[in-house]
């Protein structure tokens, strides 16, 4: 064989490729779940009743608490992906954000016809608690922000949304 790579590396190389995939699959869940609240506060917010009912009280404060959930969601989304790309070029522009570096891992991994080094690991490692801390903020914000706009939203009578 022209290559020194054992049985082991290669299990070695897919185990880390596997775990990499899995997190990422687990990221692009979250960019998901986080686009739909999103889109649903937006769709909330253009229903004729708020438009109508400016000058209520509780449609305001409905209005201001989704608005800052919007903006929570728009930042937590930009952390995870570059947001500013609108064409090719844009990508040597902005930086690449956690989904997109997490990719590129993959293809360190997946290229290589050897046992992953330390560092891919150091940055798998890296990457992943960064990604677990955005992890946490969508679960904060779920359980604080979402639930007290829904609680706002069932209180005024206004039809609940998904979240």
């Amino acid at each position: 064989p022209r290559l020194d790579c054992t049985p082991e590396d290669y299990a070695a190389q897919f185990d880390l490729w596997r775990r990499i995939r899995d997190r990422l699959t687990e990221t692009n869940g979250l960019l998901n779940r986080l686009r739909r609240i999103r889109r649903e506060i937006r769709t909330m917010l253009e229903r004729p009743a708020f438009n109508e009912n400016l000058a209520d009280g509780a449609y305001g404060t409905i209005r201001n608490n989704a608005e800052a959930l919007v903006q929570s969601l728009d930042s937590l989304e930009n952390k995870l992906v570059q947001t500013k790309n609108e064409t090719p070029s844009d990508r040597l522009r902005h930086p690449m954000m956690l989904r997109d570096r997490l990719e590129g891992l993959i293809s360190v991994v997946a290229v290589a016809e050897a046992a992953p080094p330390a560092q891919v690991y150091e940055v798998f490692d890296h990457l992943n608690q960064l990604l677990e801390e955005q992890f946490s903020r969508m679960t904060d914000l779920e359980e604080k922000e979402l639930t007290e706009l829904n609680r706002l939203t069932r209180e005024t009578g206004i039809p609940s949304f998904q979240g």
